[in-house]
């Protein structure tokens, strides 16, 4: 995330029903109406609830509003909050819940202005309108109102979205099942034996991968019936793939469709033709350009999602991310098969000291999950690294002194081990396997399974005099409130300045802000769907201290934004469905990774443990 400028307003705009104010010229930019700047796009109607969409992309509704009993030309939105640089255009604009945040607004009708904040005042007016060309080229534009109720052309937003004309018919008769942990059980498999069906582009009936199976598009076109993906399923793409769906989409809770969140962007594109829904569960990750021109996408709850979402009507529930899709910058290095074991600390997503056991990681970033020390006995936990049917991406490397791979589908880049089980239920994509001489860090780790603290601690870059926290310092933060030492009040959020403090607790809902500079607390525990906002911030928690995530929360939003010290023996914890941003070191402490959570950054401990359906992105050393 990038430092808001000093000058930014936080104008919280009067409760002045439809009150539109012309922005001067040149002072702010200009509404984009290049659909590649939106992730979310809707022809008639747009209706999100609170959700937060992280970097600079768009939200927007095509139509002008025909008249004041129809829902087509309004955006509307609870308690959203939009990052810096992003807009929202809507001929009639409505925040239906106190505590929305949001950059640029361009409407001509606001409704309920006391409910948002808007960080780039004023709003400004919608002109011209419908917000899309005539891009098909037949004469009509993509919406008119001029009978009085929305007209819409959705071949207008299939030329805009790339769909091919004409659009390409299935085969009913060539379906695809993928189950779990077994090759496709329908419909032809391009690499048979490795526990997850690959599938070569083609002409296809209905794909249904069912729960916990996993999917692999090896790129290029594919013409489908339907398409659905069950709960905690996977698909993923080798390279890019564009699928032709002429029936249903649906991804069911926990699913995973695409690279992890926030990279990769439109790896997967989904166009979906002709009338009908696409529809998301819970709890789900999608990153993907997704468009239904004469649809209805139901974006579901809770969810984690990335790319651009374009639609006839878009509608969500609760507690939903959303990434935006921007130009790839600091991109990693990728090593090639091959290549030597990487030991600088820098490189590993997750390292472990002594013990790692995670389940179905997804980490599509070239870096490294492993464990440092080697074991002692053939029977102890020292030194093991044990996976499911974990996904790692190209570049990446898996290493552990004994390393386990205990269910089928499980699929690596590189793989450094010892000792350990069987290979059967891994597929290795740059083999072989090869030995390497633990620790992995150089001189960290004795023959004994004894880590060097204090070289792990500089490492990380822990200061030589760690500093105490101040018990009579303690905050809590609540929804919609300032809080003690509030250094931005009446914004209805907790602003704190660096300092020291006693245990920071972010209450259910809450938000809270910490800007550039160190942080001293005894403990941090942020609530269910609260959130944390940080940037270029590090946070210090001495002996005794803890940081506990929990349901649904946001703790920063990408690389950079926040650094956690954990001073000995503590716990760090994450509970279900959150995003962590944050590189976190506690070189003795115990690590609880939780499920379903997207984690960006690096995470180092004695030990760690990681539930399913976790994804993961690393950062390059040098963001």
């Amino acid at each position: 995330m990038q430092p808001r400028p000093s000058w930014r307003g936080r104008v919280l705009a009067a409760s002045i029903v439809g009150l539109i104010v012309v922005c001067p010229v040149g002072a702010a930019p200009p509404l984009s109406r290049d659909l590649s700047s939106y992730i979310v796009f809707g022809l008639r109607n747009v209706g999100l609830k609170n959700i937060t969409v992280e970097g600079a992309c768009n939200t927007g509704v095509d139509c002008p509003h025909p008249n004041p009993n129809s829902s087509c030309g309004v955006v509307s939105h609870e308690n959203a909050h939009y990052g810096e640089g992003s807009q929202i255009a809507g001929d009639r604009a409505q925040f239906n819940r106190a505590g929305a945040e949001v950059w640029q607004l361009f409407s001509n009708d606001v409704a309920t202005l006391s409910n948002v904040t808007i960080d780039l005042p004023p709003v400004q007016p919608l002109d011209p309108l419908p917000i899309l060309g005539d891009v098909d080229g037949d004469g009509a534009p993509s919406c008119s109102v001029s009978s009085g109720q929305c007209a819409v052309d959705p071949g207008d937003l299939a030329a805009a979205c790339g769909f091919p004309t004409p659009f390409p018919s299935c085969n009913p008769a060539n379906d695809v099942l993928v189950l779990a942990g077994l090759d496709c059980v329908h419909g032809p498999d391009a690499n048979p034996g490795n526990g997850r069906c690959d599938l070569a582009p083609g002409t296809y009936g209905p794909v249904t991968v069912q729960t916990g199976g996993k999917l692999t598009l090896q790129g290029g076109s594919y013409a489908l019936c339907s398409l659905a993906v069950g709960q905690s399923a996977e698909v993923i793409a080798d390279t890019a793939a564009v699928l032709e769906v002429s029936g249903d989409v649906s991804v069911g809770a926990d699913a995973s469709v695409g690279p992890p969140s926030g990279q990769n962007c439109g790896q997967i594109t989904v166009h979906a033709a002709g009338p009908g829904s696409v529809n998301f569960g819970r709890h789900l990750r999608v990153n993907g350009f997704i468009c239904g021109p004469e649809r209805t996408i139901n974006l579901g709850h809770d969810n984690d999602l990335t790319g651009r979402f374009f639609a006839d009507t878009i509608n969500a529930d609760g507690n939903n991310r959303a990434f935006c899709c921007q130009a790839e910058a600091g991109i990693c290095d990728v090593p090639g098969p091959g290549a030597p074991l990487r030991r600088e600390m820098d490189a590993y997503f997750a390292l472990g000291q002594r013990t790692v056991r995670i389940k179905d990681l997804q980490l599509d970033s070239p870096c490294n999950v492993g464990v440092n020390c080697a074991g002692v006995t053939q029977n102890g936990s020292c030194g093991v690294l044990s996976m499911e049917n974990a996904t790692f991406g190209t570049g990446s490397q898996a290493v552990g002194d004994t390393v386990f791979v205990r269910q089928a589908g499980a699929r690596l880049w590189q793989l450094f081990r010892n000792d350990g089980g069987p290979l059967t239920n891994v597929e290795i994509l740059a083999p072989p396997e090869m030995p390497f001489t633990p620790p992995v860090i150089p001189n960290t780790c004795n023959a004994s399974c004894q880590p060097d603290v204090a070289a792990l601690e500089a490492a990380c870059g822990f200061p030589p005099s760690f500093p105490e926290c101040d018990g009579s310092r303690s905050v809590r933060a609540l929804p919609l409130a300032d809080c003690a030492f509030d250094a931005t009040p009446g914004n209805q959020r907790c602003d704190l300045a660096p300092g020291v403090y006693g245990r920071l607790s972010v209450l259910r809902g809450a938000r809270v802000a910490l800007g550039a500079g160190d942080y001293v607390f005894c403990g941090l525990k942020v609530g269910r769907d609260a959130t944390v906002e940080a940037d270029g911030t590090k946070v210090l928690l001495p002996v005794g201290g803890s940081f506990k995530a929990t349901n649904g929360s946001t703790v920063g939003e990408d690389c950079g934004d926040l650094t956690v010290l954990l001073k000995g023996h503590g716990v760090v914890s994450f509970g279900r469905h959150a995003l962590i941003a944050s590189r976190i070191c506690a070189p003795q402490g115990f690590l609880r990774l939780g499920h379903g959570n997207t984690l960006i950054g690096q995470f180092i401990g004695d030990t760690i443990l990681a539930d399913s359906q976790n994804q993961g992105r690393c950062c390059c050393p040098d963001l």
